[in-house]
């Protein structure tokens, strides 16, 4: 329209015939033109090539820029520094062309602010023949913005996709047309003809036939709920991409918006959008398996174990097929963990592990329930057969095992329970499995024990006795009775051993060996401990000779907690005993557990002044470095070699360790001596104390106190 406005007013392009005579004096046509630019939306101004001088501005124009003395260098001023060059470039290429050229460039107010523009350069001549450009400029500033705004919003959002690895998709249910962009097309694995967007077409029976099957109706039923529900559609599926055939699928998560057209009751149309979710789900799976799997072995844990026999047994009730549940307990495993250390011990478990695998069937299951802990899950299982399986398992374990330099070897012990005829129920046949394996543990070790009615019974009976013994200390049912240690060679008392005694209200008199390693199993050997010291010390206080000693066990549990040596502290305080006068008598397999442990408590019960004492010297493996390690204050040769004194080879054992002791500056004493010949050897071999039924049985309290006060044994002891 302007350029026609132009014509009418005799202003003419290059091309299109004479120029006007003049802009000064307007003719009618010329201030037709006037009155057309004055009222244009747009700025106007024509402007002389040679020099850039401005001919003409509307008001517009004017008002934009203000009351300026118009050249060519004014103008340049006016416009962006930044956009000068792209605004010169687009006047050259209409003066060079001949043709309008449009150009995007801010220019300066007359407030110095900056709004930018769309320019339109028409080159004309002018009436005299010169050379000019007609120049509009119409005010895109809100475009502009608006359009960065958007550009920026576009930018954020293509970050986002790629950010989560998301694709776009578009469905047109009414003609079936699918439209995936190239990141959705990549995702899924298919490729089809391209739209001008860079779309992708691949029909809709496509997706759904590269679907994994297993998906497929989950993926439908989705949609069909989105679309009862009028709700998001939301999916998650599996895809194989190409060149992957028979590796892993890629996990897709699809989200679809539907879109109605009412009165239309389906959608016309879903878009959405679809993300990688591989790794997530990897993780998902790792996470799973992890908490159905035991992480060193990669066996099933005690959770998935639970579950295997539920489904196992939810079987047997619908086809009678029987199952054995085995319970496996490692034999000597504590001894490696604790003198090879951990990761040896993990190790051998892993080494386990794949051993017992090896035995069992593939419908079988194997898993590790903690610890040296394991147990199996036989199908189809008989009373002979399942024989035959624990014969196998047993002579797999007894192999020796390499681990590193270390060849080890351990033992096996198991017990099992047979469904239906041992329980059709989890619970009770683990229970009952649990309960053989305690037998077969009790029972030498390295066998296996089938489940027999007596085991419930004698579980029974062991919980009632552990309920008892509970309670025994509160009513006053534990004894301290004392035995005497006397000189090898005379009848010189030197000090006595406490040992507890439970006068049971029905069971009366129960031997220690009944009740201590039950007390030491459920931790109540820690409060009984402590009352047989503070009884122990109080009784000691009242021996009329001042050089007597007594002599207290200290069982492993005890020393694992952090209150031993203040319990003994406190029993010294209480009584008023001096602590010279206290023994405590502690076994090697104590030091077995956690040596550097140990010797620093003993070394803090050193510091008290109490003397150390080691039991039950010689049958461990490890005896000889123990004195090496800690001075002891004693040394209580076990009382199989006092009765096999009578052997060289035993008799010459007893005279070194005399000899060592002597030479450490440890006291030796004798365990066990009952004959008159066993006193004679010991006392030739140079042990200077002797305990055992031969001086005197354990004494209750007041008997001891007479035999302290005589200060000798008599005949009739």
């Amino acid at each position: 329209m302007l350029t026609r406005a132009a014509q009418d007013a005799g202003v003419s392009g290059r091309r299109e015939g004479p120029a006007v005579a003049s802009l000064g004096e307007a003719s009618p046509g010329e201030a037709g033109f006037r009155a057309i630019a004055e009222d244009l939306p747009e700025m106007m101004a024509l402007v002389r090539d040679s020099d850039g001088r401005l001919v003409y501005a509307n008001r517009r124009f004017h008002a934009y820029f203000g009351p300026v003395a118009w050249d060519g260098r004014a103008l340049r001023e006016r416009i962006h520094p930044d956009d000068l060059a792209r605004l010169q470039s687009g006047w050259a290429s209409a003066q060079t062309g001949g043709e309008r050229v449009q150009v995007e460039a801010r220019l300066c107010r007359h407030d110095a602010s900056a709004c930018w523009h769309r320019i339109s350069f028409v080159p004309i001549r002018l009436a005299d023949g010169a050379a000019a450009c007609l120049a509009t400029a119409l005010d895109i500033d809100d475009i502009v913005l608006e359009r960065d705004r958007f550009a920026q919003t576009m930018d954020l959002l293509q970050l986002a996709q790629e950010a989560i690895g998301a694709a776009i998709w578009d469905w047109d249910r009414a003609s079936g047309a699918m439209r995936h962009s190239a990141g959705s097309a990549r995702l899924i694995g298919l490729s089809g003809p391209c739209g001008p967007d860079g779309s992708v077409r691949i029909p809709a029976e496509d997706i759904c036939a590269h679907i994994h099957p297993e998906d497929l109706p989950g993926v439908l039923a989705a949609y069909d709920r989105a679309v009862a529900t009028r709700t998001t559609f939301m999916c998650e599926y599996r895809v194989t991409p190409p060149g992957a055939e028979g590796g892993e699928p890629r996990w897709l998560q699809c989200f679809g918006r539907l879109v109605f057209a009412p009165p239309e009751t389906k959608p016309v149309r879903v878009v959405g959008l679809q993300i990688d979710v591989s790794h997530r789900k990897a993780a998902e799976e790792r996470i799973a398996r992890l908490a159905r799997h035991d992480p060193l072995t990669d066996l099933p844990n005690r959770t998935m174990f639970r579950e295997r026999l539920d489904q196992t047994l939810a079987e047997l009730r619908r086809t009678g097929c029987g199952i054995a549940v085995l319970c496996l307990d490692l034999d000597r495993f504590k001894a490696v963990n604790d003198t090879l250390g951990h990761p040896v011990g993990d190790a051998l478990l892993q080494a386990v592990a794949a051993r017992l695998r090896t035995v069992l069937r593939c419908e079988d299951t194997v898993a590790r329930l903690g610890g040296d802990e394991f147990a199996v899950i036989q199908t189809g299982a008989d009373p002979h057969g399942a024989r035959v399986l624990c014969e196998r398992l047993i002579a797999a374990l007894s192999m020796p095992v390499a681990v590193g330099d270390h060849r080890i070897t351990v033992g096996l012990s198991i017990g099992l329970a047979l469904a239906p005829g041992d329980g059709t129920d989890a619970d009770t046949l683990f229970k009952r499995a649990d309960l053989a394996l305690y037998r077969a543990k009790a029972e030498g070790r390295g066998t296996f024990r089938f489940y027999e009615a007596a085991m419930d019974e004698a579980a029974e009976a062991r919980r009632r006795l552990e309920l008892d013994l509970g309670a025994a200390l509160a009513r006053d049912e534990i004894e301290v009775h004392y035995q005497p240690v006397a000189a090898a060679r005379g009848d010189r008392i030197l000090g006595f051993e406490a040992l507890m005694r439970w006068r049971h209200p029905v069971r009366g008199l129960v031997p220690p060996g009944s009740f201590v390693p039950l007390a030491e199993e459920t931790g109540l050997i820690v409060p009984l401990g402590e009352a047989l010291l503070r009884q122990a010390c109080r009784t000691a206080m009242a021996w009329p000779d001042p050089d007597l000693k007594v002599s207290v066990n200290v069982s492993a549990v005890q020393f694992r907690g952090e209150g031993l040596l203040a319990s003994v502290a406190g029993a010294l305080a209480a009584s008023g005993l001096p602590a010279r006068r206290l023994e405590l008598e502690i076994t090697e397999t104590l030091l077995l557990q956690d040596c550097a442990a140990v010797l620093h408590l003993l070394q803090g019960l050193r510091t008290l002044g109490v003397r150390i004492v080691l039991d039950d010297f010689g049958i461990g493996y490890s005896s000889l470095s123990y004195l090496r390690q800690f001075p002891f204050d004693k040394i209580k040769i076990d009382r199989s070699f006092v009765e096999d004194a009578q052997s060289p080879v035993t008799a010459a054992i007893i005279r070194s360790v005399v000899g060592l002791g002597g030479e450490l500056g440890m006291a030796i004493c004798a365990e066990g001596v009952e004959t008159e010949a066993q006193r004679a050897a010991m006392a030739q071999a140079g042990c200077g104390e002797i305990q055992g039924y031969l001086i005197s049985p354990p004494l209750p309290a007041a008997q001891a106190a007479v035999l302290a006060a005589g200060g000798r044994l008599t005949r009739a002891a």
